[in-house]
């Protein structure tokens, strides 16, 4: 008997052959961010079309003294999938002038997001304590229990939105599981808009958001040696979805340990999309509620430092 040597594959391959074996296909949103779409993403956010991040720091301009009070201090600042912390450092300089010492803990998937993060807020604030977290959130939220003291969990730039909306509730709960009564969470997510704003920020003229959706195909195909074809991908206006195909990805999946992994993995033309949650107030509200987050406040102003609550 000839011995086969077993190939390590990423822990991410059950959720690959899960999402692409239901109805309709799926893929975690985790995998955009690798090293070469945590770039394509900066990018995204700099586009004249896109107007999350440049909406969401004038909002934090204008708003970070009264955030600041309202999750009053000493407070730590933890932030989910914190990126390079383009917005943040507003908001940290707030916190910063209430408090003996900023501690900052940006939380992301991507190693090279983290160390460009800690870059840009010790450069701005270099007394700052800043503890970069790499860390799979489907793993859980387990970390937040071991920063001590107070503080306030950021999750901005409607990242919620990329779950559906179940999982966005089951997110919420994890997190709030994990925090104490006096600590906060503040939510960032975007509103319901106009097609004429919307397509133009996920279908850019340049092309860089058609390169950050393809790009997930691309790591799949170098780490799980599969054979998408991008060219079979069309990239469509956010009104629709993400990505429509007519690929296949057919080649057994490399062996690991006991396990084999011998699926016949094929994405149909008008399979494979790739849709946002986006609320009105009235949503927004809902969606936090059954996640056990109560004193909820939307709109300009900010509510009044209380246990348990998101603003």
């Amino acid at each position: 008997m000839i011995a086969r040597e077993l190939v390590a594959v990423p822990e991410y391959l059950e959720e690959v052959v899960r999402g692409l074996t239901s109805h309709p296909k799926t893929l975690p949103c985790k995998l955009f961010y690798d090293e070469r779409g945590s770039a394509l993403f900066e990018e995204i956010t700099r586009l004249p079309e896109y107007y999350p991040t440049r909406t969401e720091l004038e909002i934090l301009q204008d708003y970070s003294q009264e955030i600041a009070r309202a999750a009053g201090s000493p407070v730590s600042i933890v932030e989910l999938g914190a990126g390079t912390a383009l917005k943040t450092t507003t908001l940290l300089g707030a916190f910063a002038r209430r408090q003996m010492r900023l501690k900052y803990f940006p939380v992301d998937i991507s190693p090279a997001a983290l160390g460009a993060a800690k870059k840009r807020v010790k450069d701005e604030y270099p007394g700052a304590l800043v503890r970069p977290i790499i860390v799979d959130f489907s793993n859980g939220f387990r970390f937040l229990r071991d920063i001590s003291g107070r503080k306030i969990v950021l999750y901005l730039g409607s990242s919620i939105g990329n779950f559906d909306w179940n999982d966005a509730v089951a997110m919420l709960r994890k997190v709030c599981a994990q925090l104490a009564p006096d600590d906060g969470l503040l939510l960032g997510t975007d509103m319901v808009k106009s097609p004429e704003i919307l397509v133009p920020a996920y279908d850019d003229a340049q092309g860089i958001t058609e390169q950050f959706n393809k790009n997930i195909l691309v790591r799949l195909n170098r780490e799980l040696d599969g054979d998408f074809d991008l060219e079979s991908f069309r990239h469509i206006d956010a009104g629709a979805g993400g990505l429509f195909a007519n690929p296949r990805f057919d080649r057994p999946l490399p062996r690991r340990r006991a396990d084999s992994y011998r699926e016949q993995l094929q994405v149909h033309r008008g399979e494979g999309r790739n849709d946002a949650l986006r609320f009105g107030i009235q949503a927004g509200k809902n969606v936090v509620r059954p996640a056990e987050l109560v004193r909820i406040t939307f709109g300009a102003g900010v509510a009044p430092s209380q246990p348990g609550r998101v603003v």
